[in-house]
């Protein structure tokens, strides 16, 4: 079961960060690890977007960050709905922008208004725009004319960054 297998790992990384040395190796040989049994054994579709809904419900469950890293290794269609709504909830922000990457992998189309709205995102922790800009960005892979249409409106947005974002993403989308 995923959400065993993810908390057992999240164990195993608290228990690293807990130490008093420096601990970059060990994570990254865990991670590596993660990485490997995830690719060995990809995580159930269903499993995945249950445990995305449980995000939706609680974004401070302790495995939300793995449960996101998870839904690389069975990449799916499937996940769009609650992606869509880890975004628009303001409660998930932490989550944010692992959502938006993994909607930009997708091109779902469908995303675009959750991503539209994620452009306008400007919170308190997040200086240097990236939910806007990584929204952006997503809006590109997509390069439908509707997601074309949302970066063109972000050349005129009050925010310089995100000004800047839209302008530099503009020169490489189709008509």
């Amino acid at each position: 079961m995923l959400s065993v297998t993810l908390d057992s790992f999240r164990l195993q990384f608290k228990e690293i960060a807990s130490q008093k040395q420096s601990h970059i190796a060990e994570t990254t040989l865990l991670f590596e690890e993660m990485k490997s049994q995830l690719q060995n054994v990809p995580p159930d579709i269903t499993e995945v977007k249950s445990l995305l809904k449980a995000i939706v419900v609680d974004p401070g469950i302790p495995i939300a960050s793995l449960v996101l890293i998870s839904a690389w290794y069975n990449l799916s269609q499937d996940y769009l709905p609650e992606l869509c709504e880890i975004v628009r909830s303001p409660q998930a922000a932490a989550w944010h922008e692992q959502a938006i990457d993994l909607m930009g992998e997708l091109k779902n189309p469908e995303s675009v208004g959750t991503l539209a709205i994620a452009v306008t995102y400007r919170w308190e922790f997040d200086e240097s725009r990236c939910v806007p800009i990584k929204a952006l960005e997503a809006l590109a892979e997509i390069d439908t004319a509707e997601a074309n249409a949302r970066i063109k409106q972000a050349v005129d947005d009050d925010d310089e960054i995100v000004r800047i974002a839209a302008a530099e993403l503009l020169g490489g989308l189709s008509e």
